[in-house]
This record gives structure tokens, C-alpha cells and sequence, in this order.
């Protein structure tokens, strides 16, 4: 337990989350190799060790955020190229350091923001890395606990089909992808399920007015009970930046 102790208080460790959780995980397959090996894996060994790290991982009130962000850079770019076993190995392993965790409500709000930029931003390296992740956070605490983040991969692919019915709907008979020269990528959010933001009044150029009230007439039509309008802190929803950085498509809240 003294070796944890001295790692959870680590000032450089505690500086870097990804090498803070790595240095977890090293720690606890060292001791398990040793007590599989010497001690056959008694259960009363695991037991303490398994004791030690929940003490010890609960001392850093860090831990929560900082395992979510480990996972975060994993489904990245860490687990870009490895094999489907070897994601499976390294989800198993943060999930025991998650089943240490007290705080795990926490885990879940950081783990929730983490999600939700990986789904908008397309920056996951794997959809089957992802949606492994969840099911092994079900199985530990249950649908609930999952409930909202399901609810994301839900909205992603409503979205997705939304997106292709507006395009041969409305853009493809008119010869042309863009709107008035943009293109426009839409994703309809449940609110209840992603993070919040807050919402600012915005002035936004005419070009993305016109891209967002042609997509209002046809998402209206086809599902009056949702209402469309930017997410105003996220960067989809504000004035682009001057060239060669493009807008990026709103959010749309329903």
C-alpha cells in the first residue's frame, strides 16, 4: 500500500493522467503476477491487494476524472492499430481500477463530456472499443448507470439517418450537396442525455442562418416534436474562425 500511496501523491505523476493511470495499472499487474505465481492466486492475497488499491486510488480525489481521461486517450489514438484482444485486455484492466472508485457518479459526469466530444468530433479510433466500454460499465453497475451514455450512440445514428433522408430529400434534387456554397452536417441531440452547455446569444453569419433554416423546415416537417436550434457553447454553434478553418455544422437540441 505505501508504494501506491507514494504513486496516487506523485506531483508529476498527478501532472500527467495518462501516465498517472499507467503507472496504476503497471503497479497492480506486478503485484498480481506475484501473488498468482508464488501464492497460486489465494484469494486472500488478492484480496488485500485489491483492499490496498481501493484505499489508496480513493486518496487521490483525481482518480474519477483522471481514469475517464485515460480511456479518452486510449479510444483516441492509443488503441489506433492494436488487435481486438489486446482493446479488450486494456478495457478489462480500467475497469478494475474503475471498481475501485467510491465516487463513481464522478467518473460518469467526466466520462459523459469525454463521450460526447469523441462522438461530435468523429475522433473515436473504434466504435466497437466504445460501445465495449459501456456494456463492462453496464455489467458493473448496471442500465442506469449507462442509460445517458446508450442514449448518445442512440441520437449518433438517428442523426446519421436524418442526415441522409435531408440530403436525398431536399439537396439531391436540386443537383447540388451545399447550401448557398456550405455544407452542412447536422446532429439532433436528446437533451437529457448529453452534457450541458451554456447558451449565449450569438450573431451568426447569413450563410449558416440559411443552412440552419433550410434544415428546420424539413426536420419540422418530418417530427414536430422536437425544436432545432444551435448549442450555443460548444464551436459548431459560433461565427467560424476567418479561412482555411471551415464552420463547423450546429448542434441541434431536441
Amino acid at each position: 500500500q505505501g508504494r501506491g500511496q507514494q504513486l496516487v501523491q506523485d506531483d508529476e505523476k498527478k501532472g500527467d493522467p495518462v501516465k498517472y493511470v499507467e503507472a496504476l495499472l503497471s503497479l497492480r499487474d506486478k503485484y498480481q503476477a506475484i501473488i498468482e505465481e508464488a501464492f497460486e492466486g489465494d484469494k486472500s492475497f488478492l484480496n488485500a491487494l485489491n483492499g490496498a488499491f481501493e484505499s489508496f486510488v480513493n486518496d487521490n480525489a483525481q482518480s474519477p476524472e483522471f481514469i475517464s481521461l485515460f480511456v479518452d486517450d486510449q479510444l483516441r489514438r492509443g488503441l489506433k492499430g492494436h488487435s481486438e484482444d489486446d482493446m479488450e485486455r486494456l478495457l478489462d484492466k480500467v475497469v478494475m481500477l474503475f471498481r475501485y472508485l467510491q465516487d463513481k457518479d464522478i467518473f460518469e459526469k467526466y466520462y459523459k463530456q469525454h463521450l460526447a466530444k469523441r462522438l461530435l468530433g468523429a475522433r473515436s479510433v473504434s466504435d466497437d472499443a466504445e460501445r465495449s466500454m459501456i456494456t463492462k460499465l453496464k455489467h458493473e453497475c448496471g442500465y442506469q448507470f449507462t442509460s445517458k451514455l446508450e442514449g448518445m450512440f442512440l441520437d449518433m445514428k438517428m442523426s446519421a439517418d436524418t442526415q441522409d433522408a435531408f440530403r436525398e430529400k431536399v439537396l439531391q434534387p436540386s443537383g447540388s450537396s451545399k447550401i448557398d456554397g456550405g455544407e452542412l452536417g447536422v446532429h439532433v441531440l436528446t437533451t437529457g442525455f448529453w452534457p450541458t452547455y451554456k447558451s449565449d446569444d450569438l450573431n451568426l453569419p447569413k450563410e449558416l442562418v440559411a443552412c440552419i433554416e433550410t434544415f428546420r423546415a424539413f426536420y419540422d416537417g418530418n417530427d414536430r416534436h422536437a425544436s432545432v436550434g444551435p448549442t450555443a457553447d460548444r464551436p459548431s454553434a459560433r461565427p467560424p474562425p476567418p479561412p482555411p478553418h471551415p464552420p463547423a455544422p450546429p448542434s441541434l437540441g431536441r
